[in-house]
């Protein structure tokens, strides 16, 4: 495991005042310094390097990333605010509710950002002991090994992206049929990254349309309809990819020395994980270490392997919205709503051979990429319909609930699990990776065909205070996630076809390339169904509440697969001595995607034997868990 230190301080200062009766501003200062050390406590080759199976992802040995040795992590904002509320009623115009403002936000960023304490990564697999689950071993051979070398070249000297906005909104009540949102913002993104440079400086409207019509002017029937483009803030990642400060560079050997710890090998015979580090090292070094650039298969170096040829704009999203809404009675209502989305302006990598290529400071030659938005082979959809109910039988009694049939489609999966928005191909070496199965169109990590709540609350009388009992019941179908794996589609080498693709005059061609062997999100998860309880009990004191509450969610302790990123989702090709064809004992075959040949599976390729199946407890849903909270409202 690791140690992580992580103080962070906040500062808000907030100032409300009412001018007049009908006039109201607001203002807001704020700052949030958030420091970070996280990883390893040594710089030493031995302890500090971490290993990784190439199969499944999982690390051992060191922990990931560099701590207090590599200095601290700064993740910083600040921001200003101003905003302006003004009521206005008249007789031939209805009613206003006009909201204005503008603010400022400040991200600042000094990320050093060290991959592992000695800045190396060694790629093999992992053995666990059948007999001891707790005893680790590490193996390496020429099929699955390589050596990763990370490098921060240069310190961070501060990074500092904002955006500058103003706003502002009219709610006009015209009269008791119509009703209309008309609202614009303007955002102006502008920011310097790690090393000093200016690399983005763009600006946006972004409008806001919305219109309700009540036929009866009673309320009782509703129909709706919006439009808005929502522009994203600007990422630092992919506006901050071609600096050489913080950022670490990539390189990557294959390995061709002696094979050690191969899998079969009894737990007695195994050379114990230092000694395997040692060795690795020591052959690394004997053909030269980092300068032998035969046995680079994959580099990128900050601040040379991409540039920009324009400054970067903020991806947008446009959302058109249809609904209808029913009150019953003065104790029910139903409400429909039809959602349209749709992304543009992706940031985007291309690398081809017009893009050229550049040496970098110890000589070596390299791809250079160009960052920019893009669309065109690019998209990202979203469709839903929404249903929500409320109903109150008795005055004591709510039943409630909605439900969401949606599909999100595309090629962008358009965000990270960390939140940050990552660079799409499109395209990369276009020669290696143009066909239609290295990033088809399919079903995307967040689809869910299916969600829906329905809840029940009912008010207890007691003779003091107040108690309320509430039910939820919570079902969602389940996620998607790919069948995909690395292919090698070069000519000339063991792992890849014999009508492969010859290099065009690309400095570095890559070893694997990304295949989808079905449709993409073809495979699905558990649906997810859990009961959970709340009891809550409210007693005055004084001019306060005092409060208890009582939770008990996935009562029944359900236990279905949840999270796509703890399922295994290993598929073996020819690169992977394990893949076998079925029924032979000869190694699957290569195949060309860029002549049209269709792999088979079987013969091809094949999903790992645990494919589909959880890989750690996060997987699954959340167990049953018992929560009690007690608090004072004033």
């Amino acid at each position: 495991l690791t140690t992580r230190i992580s103080p962070k301080t906040l500062l808000g200062l907030n100032y409300g005042g009412v001018i007049t009766n009908s006039f109201f501003i607001e203002a807001q200062v704020s700052r949030m310094d958030a420091d970070l050390a996280r990883g390893a406590e040594t710089r030493d080759l031995i302890e500090g390097t971490l290993l990784r199976d190439a199969s499944t992802g999982n690390r051992m040995w060191s922990p990931s990333g560099c701590g207090t040795p590599c200095g601290m992590k700064q993740h910083d904002n600040k921001s200003w605010a101003l905003k302006s509320s003004y009521y206005l009623s008249t007789r031939s115009t209805g009613s206003h509710t006009l909201v204005s403002g503008v603010e400022e936000f400040h991200q600042m960023r000094a990320d050093n950002n060290f991959q592992s304490g000695s800045d190396f990564w060694l790629h093999g697999h992992v053995i666990q002991d059948p007999a001891d689950p707790t005893k680790l071993y590490f193996g390496i051979t020429p099929d699955n090994g390589g050596i990763e070398w990370d490098p921060v070249q240069a310190l961070s000297k501060t990074s500092d992206f904002a955006v500058r906005s103003a706003y502002i909104n009219d709610r006009w009540e015209l009269n008791t049929h119509w009703s209309f949102n008309l609202g614009l913002r303007y955002d102006n993104a502008f920011g310097r990254n790690q090393s000093g440079a200016k690399t983005a400086d763009d600006s946006a409207f972004s409008p806001r349309l919305a219109v309700t019509f009540d036929p009866g002017g009673n309320g009782r029937h509703r129909l709706n309809g919006t439009y808005g483009r929502y522009v994203a803030k600007l990422d630092q990642g992919a506006a901050g990819a071609t600096e050489l400060a913080g950022r670490y560079s990539y390189y990557f050997y294959d390995y061709t020395g002696p094979i050690i710890n191969p899998r079969g090998t009894p737990a007695s015979q195994m050379v114990p994980t230092p000694q395997v580090i040692r060795m690795i090292f020591d052959w690394f070094n004997s053909v030269g270490g980092t300068n032998n650039t035969d046995l680079l298969s994959d580099v990128s170096v900050q601040g040379y392997s991409e540039r920009f040829e324009d400054e970067l704009q903020s991806p947008y999203m446009d959302e058109f919205t249809v609904g209808y809404s029913i009150a019953l009675n003065n104790r029910a209502y139903v409400r429909a709503d039809v959602i349209n989305r749709k992304w543009d302006a992706f940031y985007a990598i291309r690398r081809t051979l017009e893009t050229g290529k550049v040496t970098d400071p110890t000589g070596l030659v390299i791809d250079q990429g160009v960052i920019e938005n893009a669309d065109g082979n690019l998209n990202r959809k979203y469709n839903a319909l929404q249903l929500q109910a409320n109903w109150q039988p008795l005055n004591r009694m709510t039943i409630g609930g909605n439900y969401t049939w949606s599909e999100l489609r595309g090629n962008v999966e358009g965000e990270s699990s960390s939140g940050a928005t990552s660079l799409t191909d499109n395209p990369v070496r276009p020669e290696y990776t143009g066909f239609a199965q290295y990033n088809p169109v399919g079903h995307l990590l967040p689809d869910m065909r299916h969600r829906g709540n329905l809840w029940v609350r009912f008010d207890v009388p007691v003779p003091a205070g107040t108690l309320n009992l509430s039910l939820l019941e919570r079902y969602h179908s389940g996620l998607s996630f790919s069948t995909f794996a690395g292919v090698d589609v070069r000519r000339g080498t063991s792992t890849g076809p014999a009508n492969g693709v010859v290099n065009p005059g690309y400095a570095t061609v890559p070893s694997n390339v990304r295949y989808y062997f079905e449709e993409r999100g073809g495979n699905r998860l558990d649906a997810i169904t859990s009961s959970s309880l709340g009891i809550n009990y409210s007693i005055p004191v004084g001019p306060t509440q005092l409060f208890v509450e009582g939770d008990i969610l996935n009562l029944f302790n359900e236990q279905g697969l949840e999270d796509p990123d703890f399922v295994d989702q290993l598929v073996l090709t020819r690169r992977s001595t394990a893949c076998i064809q079925t029924g032979k004992t000869d190694r699957c075959l290569a195949f060309n995607p860029l002549a049209g040949e269709v792999p088979v599976e079987g013969v091809h390729w094949q999903k790992g034997p645990n494919f589909g199946k959880a890989i750690s407890a996060s997987a699954y849903q959340e167990p049953r868990t018992y929560r009690v909270s007690l608090g004072l409202r004033f």
